[in-house]
């Protein structure tokens, strides 16, 4: 007999007898295990050439003890070669292969691993892989025929964490599941969306004659100006940093409607590019914007003045994530597959501040400000491709903030048209608010589970 795929050895059966055995290379030995003394056999009158992998489908089995051993799995006249890994369905117990020239036996080691979520919890405080964890010992539960026999971008998967005999396996392996920028991306889009409202707040300063630099000419009513940021997020923890590389243009336009009431109207338009610097995974994402803001001002007297602003925008991600799924027995890859996602986020932001500056000599000012500004990022649920059943179908998800500001300004006057302005201080403090999104883990004929992250 000649093996190339699968050959599955029952334990509710009598041992499994043929001539000849060669199992070659891509062949896998399906071995059921429910006890030590009941498992699958597989008696060769003749010779066996034993190559591929050796699974122990186990069942969820808890019958096994540290030092137990399936002896006598595969008997023959003379045995050749060894399997290159031995994959299991369990993460209680790893199965080690004893050969000699006529027997082929597998000897059980316990792990001390109990699940996938508690492997996490012990080497992680992230919570998004934590519910990962969850998730795949759901899936490990169910024991679908998919997953038995390891075949498939998911039940490979699941089949090579639980192979894994150390929790650091278990979250090498589980860390690659995890949503794209390990949840990142509504911070990078919050932080464009504030970065746009304090473009158009600069713009308001100028034109009051506030502003720290000659940017903007407050005689004109049209302005632009290019954008540009770059952000370094470091890890936290567990949870991965990134870059985000920012490129845009703001333009405007504003004038008095009254004596002392100025309304304008801004519109922005960027795109960033992010990588993750995380050694665990490896995502990148691109994030198109625009934006539309309403802003404008009323002057109570030449030095105070109260200032607001409000708009809307839309952003389109997309995104990678590269998944590299290892059996931990022996490096191979078990999966190997690029998840890409492509949503819309909605965003709304509005703020308020008052300011008022005062003359302690006749060529200094003191201006303090305190402002209140309200940012939301609204992301659409998402399924992603590519990635077979390893893909991630993510629900929406709405982050709010809620940032209250105070900072001082100094100017001093150094001409009658030359002004020298700088921040002395800035205090901030940000509430923010995150409504948590459904993220499910694709099965082909498993019940789809909730990840809530």
């Amino acid at each position: 007999m000649s093996n190339s795929g699968i050959f599955e050895l029952l334990s509710s059966q009598q041992p499994s007898t043929v001539n000849t055995y060669v199992q070659n290379s891509n062949g896998v030995l399906a071995l059921q295990a429910d006890s030590t003394s009941s498992y699958g056999q597989l008696n060769v009158a003749g010779n066996a050439s034993l190559n591929g992998r050796t699974v122990v489908i186990t069942r969820g089995s808890t019958s096994f003890a540290d030092g137990d051993e399936l002896v006598d799995v595969v008997t023959a006249s003379n045995i050749t070669g060894s399997p290159s890994a031995v994959l299991d369905d369990s993460l209680r117990y790893q199965f080690i292969q004893v050969q000699t020239g006529s027997s082929y036996s597998l000897k059980i080691a316990e792990t001390k691993l109990t699940t996938v979520n508690n492997a996490i919890t012990n080497t992680s405080q992230n919570t998004s892989l934590v519910s990962v964890g969850t998730v795949v010992d759901n899936i490990i539960n169910n024991n679908n025929t998919s997953s038995q026999n390891c075949t498939g971008a998911l039940a490979s998967t699941v089949c090579a964490i639980t192979s894994s005999f150390n929790a650091s396996q278990v979250h090498k392996n589980v860390v690659q599941l995890a949503p794209l920028m390990d949840g990142s991306m509504t911070y990078i889009e919050m932080n464009n969306l504030r970065a746009f409202g304090d473009i158009v707040n600069s713009r308001q300063e100028s034109v009051r004659g506030q502003g720290y630099t000659n940017e903007f000419n407050p005689e004109k009513y049209l302005w632009i100006r290019p954008v540009g940021r770059w952000d370094n997020q470091s890890n936290r923890g567990d949870y991965a940093g990134y870059n985000a590389d920012t490129r845009g243009i703001a333009i405007g336009a504003d004038g008095l409607i009254l004596d002392k009431t100025r309304l304008g109207l801004a519109l922005g338009m960027s795109r960033t590019d992010v990588n993750d610097t995380s050694d665990d995974i490896r995502h990148d994402a691109r994030v198109d914007s625009w934006n539309i803001l309403a802003y404008g001002g009323y002057d109570f007297t030449p030095d105070t003045a109260v200032t607001w602003q409000t708009g809307f925008g839309r952003n389109n991600t997309t995104g990678n994530r590269y998944l590299n799924i290892e059996n931990p027995t022996d490096g191979s890859t078990a999966y190997n597959g690029v998840a890409h996602s492509d949503y819309d986020s909605d965003t709304f932001q509005a703020g308020i501040g008052l300011q008022s500056t005062f003359h302690p000599m006749d060529d200094v000012m003191l201006t303090p400000e305190l402002r209140t500004d309200y940012y939301r990022v609204k992301d659409k649920g998402y399924q992603e491709t590519g990635a077979e059943d390893v893909g991630l179908k993510v629900g929406g998800v709405t982050t709010e903030a809620l940032v209250v500001s105070s900072k001082l300004k100094a100017g001093i006057k150094l001409s009658e048209i030359v002004d020298v302005h700088g921040y002395v201080g800035r205090v901030t403090i940000q509430r923010t608010i995150v409504a948590k999104p459904r993220r499910h883990l694709l099965a082909q004929r498993t019940r789809r589970l909730p990840i809530m992250v």
